[in-house]
């Protein structure tokens, strides 16, 4: 990335991406494999890249000090944090530093007395610029209403011998979200470049969430005394959620509360066909930013080069193709989700099958006719079946509570349990209330 703030005030962010498209040639055995892989899947011990690793780790990493080929986005930004323009090229970029995240925190919030400064002191003028420019487009992003949820993404460690020897929440710092940031923004201006142009994208779209949905969502938010008012109306926003998501995590059930409303949103997917983006309240948005790792945006990368080069047949030669990479790529993004919980699952198992007999805080995070599902801290989710609470217990499918007499279980309720007994070869912890 980088960035210009311009004297009339406005700002250009430019956002360099490897160019992938100038290794891999359409139709090659190279292409046809990336198609049908879809995207590169994560486990904790190990990535399955899309792409060879001498592409996605060599030619196309755009290391420190070495010139690289990238398609370049320059976007044009106002002082409202809104964008104004685009402008995209083929080039060759000298990255003057590959950072790291965690320390690139520490010298934004120590300055020159963190001890990384030594080390980034060249681009530290730069890293300010960017944090300022990234306060800008957050506050241009809470204003249209993107939907933030408070999600509990686990960072799972391995010891030499492959076993897993702790599990803690993933934090985000400042870095990280300025990066996401400058990320969205960029594949705002592509789509819209593609789109105002009129030709061939592969989308990623969001639909609103049902009616159905929603009402039964609201129903859970009130039984927990959230104020629903903005959910009452015909024509639902994602604006319309940031009151009530912010009085939840205020009120300490934060979390809960987005894990619900997750489950009652659409799935977000690809398409050849505009729509708009419920979560990120964009009416145009697409992948550009990483086609190492996702197929959607190399094609879009495709299509762009092809119009940078002059071609006048652009939606003949990939109007067909875009709906079929979005297509594919939808269906192999559920697959790499799938893998990717179900190992993540396994190994949480595994981690505490060392600590069956041992008590724990938890957070209920889910209530079923059958049971309760409580999650640790450290992001691990069990099962307390309903054959081992004391008493009989009745499930009221709307408010989502077991209840037996006064003693009633919810959502986001803190509770006490005690691991009996983990599964490995079902992926399922059992626990009991203490």
């Amino acid at each position: 990335v980088s960035v210009e703030n311009m004297p009339d005030g406005t700002w250009q962010l430019g956002v360099h991406i490897a160019d992938v498209s100038h290794y891999v040639k359409e139709y090659t055995p190279l292409d046809n494999e990336a198609l049908r892989r879809g995207t590169s899947v994560y486990f904790a011990d190990k990535a399955i890249p899309m792409l060879p690793r001498v592409l996605s780790n060599g030619a196309c990493s755009l290391s420190g000090g070495e010139d690289r080929y990238t398609l370049s986005a320059t976007v044009s930004i106002d002082a409202e944090g809104r964008i104004i323009g685009c402008d995209l090229q083929e080039a060759i970029i000298r990255s003057a530093a590959r950072g790291v995240y965690s320390e690139l925190n520490d010298l934004l919030q120590s300055g020159e007395n963190s001890r990384f400064y030594e080390k980034y002191k060249n681009i530290h003028p730069e890293l300010l610029k960017m944090a300022r420019l990234y306060a800008l487009l957050e506050e241009r992003s809470k204003a249209r209403g993107v939907l933030e949820l408070d999600s509990t993404d686990a960072k799972i460690l391995l010891g030499s011998d492959g076993e897993p020897v702790e599990i803690v929440k993933r934090e985000r710092g400042t870095t990280e979200r300025m990066i996401e940031q400058f990320m969205l923004c960029a594949n705002e201006a592509v789509a819209t470049w593609l789109f105002t142009r009129r030709l061939p994208c592969v989308y990623r779209i969001h639909e609103n969430p049902s009616p159905d949905k929603i009402q039964a969502f609201s129903l859970f938010a009130h039984n927990l005394g959230l104020n629903i008012t903005p959910l009452r109306q015909k024509n639902i926003s994602s604006a319309d959620f940031r009151p009530l998501l912010e009085q939840a995590e205020g009120e300490g059930v934060g979390a809960v509360v987005s894990r619900v409303l997750l489950r009652s949103l659409m799935k977000a997917k690809y398409s050849n066909m505009q729509s708009p983006h419920f979560g990120l309240a964009l009416d145009l948005y697409c992948h550009f930013t990483s086609p190492i790792r996702r197929y959607p945006d190399l094609t879009v990368h495709r299509i762009v080069k092809y119009v940078l080069r002059g071609h006048s047949d652009t939606t003949a030669r990939y109007s067909a193709f875009a709906a079929l990479s979005a297509k594919m790529s939808t269906e192999n993004e559920i697959r790499a989700t799938l893998a990717e919980r179900a190992v993540e699952d396994l190994y949480k198992v595994m981690y505490m099958s060392a600590h069956v007999g041992e008590v724990f805080d938890a957070t209920i995070s889910s209530v079923t006719s059958f049971g309760i599902f409580a999650e640790l801290d450290n992001t691990c989710e069990g099962l307390i079946l309903i054959s081992a609470l004391d008493g009989y217990f009745t499930f009221n499918e709307k408010a989502l509570t077991l209840t037996a007499g006064s003693v009633v279980y919810r959502l986001g309720d803190r509770i006490r349990v005690k691991i009996e007994n983990a599964d490995i070869i079902r992926r399922r912890i059992d626990m009991t209330i203490v």
